[in-house]
């Protein structure tokens, strides 16, 4: 069903796709720092488990993500750590 629709969205799929690695980013950037402070290992470590629930969310609207979620709600995660 997903690559049914491809054809049709690939610059909406991009725009997702830009937000999604945008995230990964800072939060691969929050954990580099962290790594040079005492006993932590991640500033959040459900974080990954975040963006695939977004994925899913974003691409995959059938299958439902477990909990709401959205590029906002994780920018704000970010925000706050």
């Amino acid at each position: 069903m997903r690559l049914e629709k491809l054809p049709n969205n690939t610059a909406r799929d991009a725009a997702l796709r830009s937000d999604i690695e945008r995230l990964q980013r800072r939060y691969a950037e929050l954990c580099q720092k962290q790594r040079g402070r005492v006993a932590v290992d991640a500033p959040l470590p459900d974080f990954p488990w975040f963006i695939e629930e977004l994925r899913v969310s974003l691409f995959a609207q059938e299958v439902k993500s477990i909990m709401p979620i959205s590029v906002k709600r994780l920018e704000k995660i970010l925000d706050a750590m």
